[in-house]
């Protein structure tokens, strides 16, 4: 659930270990979130990662999981997350998968949500809003990675290119 929330939200591990329950809004369909400098924003859930987040913690609340500072993810020892716990989680979680070479980190799946934003067509202003970013200029950051993307799209629709671009064509 932990991986799962990093990736569908683009938090930051430091958002998601002061993330409480009552930041999760199902009905709304948002998580709210204590960025860098103490900005609030709000992330947009889809329906089915509401519906697995409802039935985690109806899950913790079934199990009478004792949870008095209210945070929505514990360690096993029910101590609210801490960076090296996630840190330990994802590079765990991602060892010896294949496709997961390179650098296993909370923030790989903030970039590749970003990323993924970006080649489906989000904007960058609302890819800024999402990962919380002060400026775009933080967000442009991302768009190295859609080159090859955005040279498969000029293959396919630039005239020149689809014809070969031989006799004036």
């Amino acid at each position: 659930m932990i991986i799962l929330l990093l990736y569908v939200t683009g938090m930051r591990r430091s958002e998601l270990c002061a993330l409480k329950i009552r930041d999760f809004d199902p009905g709304r369909k948002v998580i709210r979130v204590i960025g860098k400098g103490d900005k609030e924003r709000e992330i947009p859930v889809p329906d089915r990662i509401c519906r697995e987040l409802s039935l985690y913690l109806n899950k913790m609340n079934d199990e009478g999981v004792e949870n008095p500072s209210g945070y929505f993810f514990l360690t096993d020892s029910r101590k609210p997350l801490y960076p090296a716990f996630v840190n330990n989680l994802v590079r765990r979680e991602f060892s010896g998968r294949d496709g997961f070479s390179a650098r296993k980190s909370p923030h790989v799946l903030r970039h590749s949500l970003a990323t993924h934003l970006l080649n489906a067509g989000a904007d960058l202003s609302s890819i800024k809003e999402i990962l919380g970013h002060s400026s775009l200029a933080a967000t442009q950051v991302y768009t190295h990675n859609s080159f090859e993307k955005l040279k498969s799209t000029y293959l396919t629709a630039h005239p020149r290119a689809k014809k070969g671009g031989t006799n004036g064509n």
